[in-house]
Parts: structure tokens; sequence; C-alpha cells
């Protein structure tokens, strides 16, 4: 999933200076998106399985294990159906018919996922238990045992209610608000700044109540939902849930970093270069069009040969959407449909224009097209898979002649800043939610003053109202540190990448090769990357990045 840019509050930036100083269709390949079909997948004859594999497992019967088998492939087919209701229901929020299928589908897949843990613990307890484990390998059952922890019989209605409460979030997100009219009544010379300043203000207060709301109920239902797990706090809930190996405190170690070696570079990169950056983005002709030509033009030139590979399968098949409007989810994101083995890239363009979301999401689409089939009990590490997004990112730097022409410099400098942004976002927005998540009684107002202080804390622009834009804070608690880790990751790897270019790609490819079930350090250190917990590399970035920027880090620590 694309990260919420620095942009998307870009005239904020340039507001704070001032003030104190679609694609067209083609025909449908064999196997295309146009002619997958969604159908609601047969969950009364999955239980009528699970019903006789519980018989079996009770009689320790080892043909258990034959059914097991026909239930993961049905489970895979229950996913295809989610993910194909999912893509189409972010195509168009406002179509009731997708929304009452994703909330239907999330309520049947509860209990399914339950009976499966209880069906998975049954067999581990038969006389079927060691032909089990040699079927499955020890680390599906330490998975297993890991997944059993996250899920229950009691907390299948609460999830309901949290669906029913994020379909809400992303309905009302897409209304129309004003703002778009607002910012070309601006530009037109219509409106003066101040009122520009006063209507936006108000504007932004209306959305933080109507969408915060609905966040402080989240909140409260996720509480009640880790409790009802037995989890004291719902932090460690949801870094189980997001397959970390790290943590929340040691996230807010590698924040303190974070905010002693990189706020200050930062903040001075913005005072120095951000006005020229975006003069010369007025002045640009790239937009989102060019990233896949730059693909074509740029993966050749050292990549893995696998990745114009994965390229040519997705134009082929039409394995993605791109375009705006006003019903389609405000968000970039690439998914899979397993079962037929197909990754799909969707980038809302009209919130999304740069190049660089095309190259960011490729890097998803990549690694999905190299995975197996995502079956039951797997897992999907964030934190290693936004390395594999945000490293292309970087990497792809070698596309900006092309793209920018005589502003390819000021351009790669931007989007470094872009990733720094990205790590200094991530820290801030998990020690919100860490704030909030402790203060689950807190009101509205309480939270936006909370989210604004870290924003000042972490040295960027305080978002008091805006930040209930984030759909990450209402439909995936907690993924934004992955942001943090997995840009310095990227960053290690560009900076590789200034000395010895064919070796940055050789990492590259390595890093892409863990897929289903990697975890983030391990990977890290197999690759030949520092771990951000357990090393000085935060601190070496900044002095490689203050470097590259012309900037004097010594000066900015002792000031």
């Amino acid at each position: 999933m694309r990260r919420i840019q620095r942009r998307f509050f870009a005239f904020c930036v340039i507001l704070c200076l001032i003030l104190t100083a679609c694609a067209p269709k083609q025909p449908q390949a064999e196997g295309s998106f146009g002619q997958m079909k969604y159908a609601r997948p047969d969950v009364d004859g999955i239980h009528t399985l699970l019903d006789s594999a519980m018989e079996r497992a009770d009689a320790g019967d080892e043909t258990v294990l034959e059914l097991y088998e026909q239930l993961m492939d049905r489970l895979l087919e229950f996913d295809d159906s989610y993910s194909l209701a999912t893509i189409h229901n972010y195509l168009d929020l406002s179509d009731s018919y997708y929304e009452d299928e994703v909330a239907w589908l999330d309520e049947q897949y509860t209990a399914l996922d339950n009976r499966m843990l209880a069906l998975t613990g049954r067999i581990l307890d038969s006389p079927c238990a060691s032909a089990a484990r040699e079927a499955w390998g020890e680390e599906f059952v330490a998975r297993y045992q890991i997944n059993a922890q996250l899920n229950a019989p009691e907390i299948e209605a609460l999830t309901v209610q949290e669906q029913q409460l994020v379909s809400q979030y992303n309905k009302l997100s897409i209304q129309e608000d004003g703002r778009e009219q607002l910012n070309e009544d601006y530009m037109e010379g219509e409106i003066t700044l101040k009122e520009y300043i006063t209507r936006y203000t108000e504007i932004s207060k209306q959305r933080n109540r109507e969408l915060g709301e609905i966040y402080v109920q989240l909140v409260r239902l996720r509480v009640q939902i880790a409790q009802t797990l037995g989890f004291s706090r719902y932090a460690d809930y949801a870094y189980q849930s997001l397959f970390r190996d790290f943590t929340p405190e040691e996230a807010a170690d590698f924040s303190q970093a974070v905010q002693e070696h990189l706020v200050p570079l930062y903040q001075a990169l913005q005072e120095r270069y951000m006005l020229r950056i975006l003069g010369a983005e007025e002045e640009l002709e790239a937009t989102w069009e060019d990233g896949i030509p730059a693909l074509r033009s740029t993966l050749p030139n050292g990549f893995p040969e696998k990745m114009l590979e994965a390229l040519d399968f997705m134009e082929e098949r039409q394995l993605y959407d791109f375009g705006g409007g006003e019903k389609k989810g405000q968000m970039a994101f690439t998914t899979s449909i397993s079962g037929a083995g197909s990754p799909f890239l969707f980038i809302n363009t009209a919130v999304y224009q740069d190049p660089s979301t095309i190259f960011h999401e490729f890097g998803h689409y990549y690694n999905f097209y190299l995975s197996q089939p995502a079956r039951w009990n797997d897992g999907n590490n964030l934190d290693i898979a936004e390395v594999h997004s945000q490293g292309l990112e970087l990497l792809m730097h070698e596309a900006y002649e092309q793209l920018y022409g005589e502003d390819a410099d000021l351009m790669r400098l931007s989007n470094l800043m872009d990733l720094l942004y990205s790590v200094l976002s991530g820290c801030a927005e998990d020690h919100f939610q860490q704030w909030v998540f402790n203060h689950p009684d807190a009101a509205l107002e309480e939270m936006n003053e909370a989210h604004a202080a870290l924003d000042a804390q972490f040295g960027m622009y305080e978002m008091y109202y805006e930040w209930v834009e984030i759909p990450h804070h209402f439909e995936t608690p907690f993924y934004y540190i992955s942001y943090a880790t997995s840009a310095i990751s990227a960053l290690e790897l560009w900076e590789i990448a200034q000395g010895d270019r064919e070796r940055a790609l050789s990492v590259y490819d390595q890093i892409t090769q863990f897929t289903n079930n990697a975890q983030y350090r391990e990977p890290l250190k197999q690759c030949g990357l520092s771990d951000p917990f357990d090393s000085d590399c935060v601190e070496e970035i900044a002095g490689v990045l203050a470097s590259y920027a012309e900037v004097d880090l010594e000066l900015l620590q002792a000031a």
C-alpha cells in the first residue's frame, strides 16, 4: 500500500514558510482481470467439509489430512472471492453490493478461521499429530500456535462491528468536501490566501469531526477485541497480527534514533530545497502515465529478468486499474488473486499523480508475482514488503533524466526527502497510535492535540485535523511504522547503489525473493543489510544523505 505522501500537505508546508518568513480500455486477454467474475464462495460446503474433518480427527483417522488439504484449497478459492470483491469495492465505494459482499465475507472468514484453528488444534492433539507435523512442517505448526492467539469465537460479533465502521469510514472519506474547488479558486486568484486558509480549516475541522468519531469508536472496539483475546495491550495484538519480529518497545528505541539524527536533517532539507522542488514541479510534465514506459526502458539495465516478465504479465492481462473518480478509493495498493496467480495493482491517479507511485506499487507487484499462492495460516510481513516497494523507488533514480531532464538531480533529492518523510511519519504515526490505544477513552480533541504535538516533535507539518485522512489508522492499525523501518533499509540500498549499483541490484534481487512467511530482520541479515534495531545505520544514513545534499550535519547537531 502506498503511504500518504508529504505532497498531500505540500500547500500547508508552503503556508508555514509564508507565515514564518484514466487509461483507455483494451480487449481482454485470456486470464485478464475483466474475465475474472466474482461469485460468492460455497461457505456451507466448506462448513460441511469441516464437520467431516472434525469427526475424522476425533476418530484418529489419518484421512483427515486429505480433507485438510481440500479445505486449504477451498479457503484459497474463498480468498480469491474476497480479493475480487475488495477490488470492485474500491473501484466504486458507492456500490453497496460489493460493500455488503466484503462485509459478509469478513464475517464468514472470521468464523471459518476459528473453525480451522480448532480443527488444526484437534488434529495436533490426536493420534494423527505425528503425520500432521510431517505433512505440514514445524514452521506451519509454529504459525498456527501464534495465529491461534489472534482469533476466537468470542470476537466474531466484534469483528463484524469493526468492518462496519471501516466501511462507513471508506464511504464518508470519498464524499465531496469542497477542497478541490477551493484549491482551484485559490490557484485562479478568485480568493485570497486568508480566505483559503479560513475555508480550508473549516472543511478540515468538519472532516475531522465526521471521520474522527468513527475512529474513536474503532479504538474502543479494538481494545475490547484485544482484551477479549487475552492481550493487555492492543499494540501487542496488532504487532503480532502484522507478523512483526520486533516489539513496540524496539520501535520506540528506533524512533528515538530517528528523532535524534534525521529530524534536524529533514528540517534543513525542507528549508533549503522545498521551495525549489515545488517550483520545479510546477513546470514538470512527467505524470503517473510516464511510470510504465520508464519501467520498460530501465528494467533491462541490470534488474532481475523476471521483473520485465512480471510487467508484461500485468499489462497483457490488464491486472491493474489506473485513473481517478469521486467514487474510487483514495489509495494505491497491490493485492493478489492467489489461486489465479495474478497480482493486481490499483492506483487512484487523481490522488497519486507521480511516477514514483507506479514504481512503488510495482515493487509490491513483482514480489507478489514471485510468491506462491498465500494459503490459510500463511503470513505476510509489511516491513520486508515495503523494502521491495521503496527500494525500487530509489533504484529507479536511473530513469530520472528520461522523466525530468535537467531537473533530474533535484527530483532525486525530492524522492529522497519523500523517503525521509516516510521514516519520520512512520515513527510519528506509531507513537500516535501507541498513545491512542493506551488512552482509549480519550476524546477526539485530545487525539487531535496528541497528533499535532507528535508531528511537531518529528519535524513535520502539524496535522491537527487532517490525520483522519490517513486510511491506515482505520483499516490497518500500526501499519505505518513499516514505512519507517523499510525506508531505512531502502535508503541503505540506495547508499550501496551510490558506489556499486551492480551490487545494489543484486541485493534487491535477493531481498525480493523473500515472500510468504518471511519476516524482516533475518532477510536483512541474509542480504547483507543492517538491522535498524541493532546497529547505527540510522546515524550512518543521516551522514550519507547530508553529504549527498551538501548539508553540514555537524552544524545541525550542534544547533
